[in-house]
């Protein structure tokens, strides 16, 4: 009789053990691709703000130019540095 209780207590542990196992893994298989999304979301967003901020350093160097070009009033600077677009600009005039 006692053998026969332990072997149905076993069971049901069994059982137990095996649907927590199956919620652990099903939770961390929800956790991985909710954060798989996340930060392919993010990277996207990443690759806009990138863009944006070279468009506002080439804008930035395109007002700088034309207020130092020579021929206008004031001083002129005459730096080669400021005579060529930022590097990462370079791409955004073709």
């Amino acid at each position: 009789m006692a053998r026969a209780f332990r072997h149905k207590s076993d069971t049901v542990l069994t059982t137990y053990y095996s649907i927590a196992l199956g919620l652990i893994a099903a939770l961390s298989l929800t956790a991985y691709l909710s954060l798989r999304t996340v930060i392919a979301t993010q990277q996207t967003t990443a690759a806009v703000v990138n863009v944006s901020g070279r468009q506002r350093m080439l804008s930035q160097w395109g007002h700088l130019r034309a207020h130092i070009t020579p021929g206008r009033r004031g001083r002129v600077i005459s730096q080669p540095l400021l005579l060529q677009p930022p590097p990462g600009c370079v791409q955004l005039l073709r």
